[in-house]
């Protein structure tokens, strides 16, 4: 029997990290949850956060994971309560993301896209030291994503919209800061085609190959993926991702 993975966001943002690391830990089960009852979390308090990271650990936990990966940025920065009711090992995105983007930059000039949350408690600006940092509030653009607006002329211009004044700032390099954005690629490129986009996936794997070791060939793989808002909606979300023989199902936390 394969150990176990827990991943868990506040939608179907995470699932881009699901889907990179699956791939890598082919001898691990991976087991997802997207509390999208709760979505977006960058516009709710820290307090509230971290509450809502407390129960999505425990929950992924009383399944069986070995570690929890904390695949949303909002949630990594308000995460310090977790530790007190768990022992397992938690993953968090901001800091490996961050150093890096300060490996690819060379103007020294970073744009950090997260949510309104991320940005408010400068959760990304303590590790960038010695760069030039320029902040984009954007949690608009998790409702883009969750609404199934990916690659629309709407995604097209609320990107448009957040981003158009940044394309004469000597920026080389663009911070998804938030798991849903990689989905909103081809729509950032429009607007900063030269621009370096750094995800937290590698990041991400780079820390578990800290904790787990490297990837080995396994046994066959099984996933499951949880959320805590409507099963029907989640369905239709997930129809853009490859999730074969995924096992779909409602979390009730």
């Amino acid at each position: 029997m394969n150990k176990k993975i827990g991943i868990f966001d506040s939608g179907i943002g995470g699932v881009t990290v699901l889907n990179y690391l699956k791939d890598y830990y082919t001898n691990y089960d991976f087991i997802y949850l997207a509390d999208s009852l709760n979505c977006p979390y960058g516009e709710k308090t820290s307090k509230e956060i971290e509450v809502l990271v407390t129960k999505n650990t425990l929950f992924l936990e009383s399944l069986g994971v070995e570690l929890v990966v904390i695949a949303c940025n909002t949630a990594s920065a308000n995460s310090s309560d977790v530790a007190r009711f768990t022992q397992i090992p938690i993953v968090r995105i901001i800091k490996p993301t961050a150093l890096a983007a300060l490996k690819k930059t060379k103007t020294n000039n970073i744009l950090v896209l997260a949510t309104n949350l991320t940005i408010e408690n400068k959760a990304y600006d303590q590790y960038l030291e010695g760069v030039n940092i320029y902040s984009v509030k954007g949690s608009k653009l998790v409702t883009v994503v969750e609404s199934g607006l990916i690659n629309t002329k709407e995604a097209d211009q609320v990107v448009f919209e957040l981003l158009d004044g940044y394309q004469n700032k000597g920026i080389d390099t663009l911070i998804l800061g938030c798991t849903h954005f990689p989905l909103l690629k081809n729509s950032i490129k429009k607007v900063l085609p030269d621009v370096v986009l750094v995800d937290s996936f590698e990041p991400v794997r780079c820390e578990l190959e800290g904790l787990i070791g490297k990837g080995e060939i396994g046994k066959r793989q099984k996933n499951t993926l949880y959320t805590t808002g409507n099963l029907a909606d989640f369905k239709k979300q997930l129809g853009i991702f490859d999730l074969k023989n995924a096992i779909i199902k409602e979390a009730r936390i």
